[in-house]
């Protein structure tokens, strides 16, 4: 959805709707605390563990994904690999992390902007500039004769450790890890993305002058 349409929908929603903590958030919390309790498991035979956050998964399908539309390669047996790699990865548990992040942030920014309204009523309110009864028709539950915290001055941002997702080991076969390798080297990475490349390569075993 756009962004335009996002905002549409957010303001389509009353402000006394909108929850006084994030639910989504605390499902997040608990997908790390889930990747953190998985115990450790043997390496199978022929393959090789890999230790990735969600965001280098994400990564490394887009490398594959590109490789495979290159000129030259075989278009089927490429095709098998991405759909081994995509397997492997878990790349829908992927796909529906970053879709929980991206509502979380939603969820936390329209709660900051009701929090921000509030403290501005509040705040006319004790100056004399608004009326209570009017005030109570938005937010009836609002302590107007209470202490108000003010809330922070940015909008809330993802942690870094969000951005980049929990951490899980995947077991490639080495003759699939080394396709992988190759898709790395190969993928022309955006000038924003270079951070991003040089950890997801390191993690593979490439340095830069790979």
């Amino acid at each position: 959805m756009s962004n335009d349409g996002k905002q549409i929908l957010e303001n389509l929603i009353p402000e006394s709707q909108i929850p006084e903590k994030s639910v989504i958030r605390e499902v997040i919390k608990d997908a790390f605390k889930e990747a953190a309790s998985v115990p450790e498991s043997k390496i199978p035979e022929g393959c090789v563990e890999r230790t990735l956050t969600m965001r280098d998964r994400n990564a490394i399908m887009g490398a594959c994904t590109a490789y495979c539309q290159k000129d030259g390669h075989k278009g089927l047996l490429d095709q098998t690999r991405l759909n081994k790699i995509k397997k492997l990865l878990n790349w829908d548990e992927t796909l529906e992390y970053f879709a929980m992040v991206d509502d979380s942030l939603e969820e936390e920014v329209r709660l900051w902007r009701k929090t921000k309204n509030q403290y501005a009523l509040w705040r006319d309110y004790r100056a004399g500039l608004a009326k209570a009864e009017d005030i109570k028709k938005t937010y009836p539950s609002l302590d107007l004769e209470g202490e108000f915290k003010k809330p922070e001055l940015r909008e809330p941002e993802l942690k870094s450790d969000e951005k980049c997702g929990p951490k899980k080991a995947v077991h490639l076969p080495s003759k699939l890890d080394a396709w992988v390798q190759d898709a790395l080297r190969a993928m022309e990475w955006l000038t924003k993305m270079e951070e991003l490349a040089v950890e997801v390569c390191a993690k593979f075993g490439i340095k830069n002058e790979d």
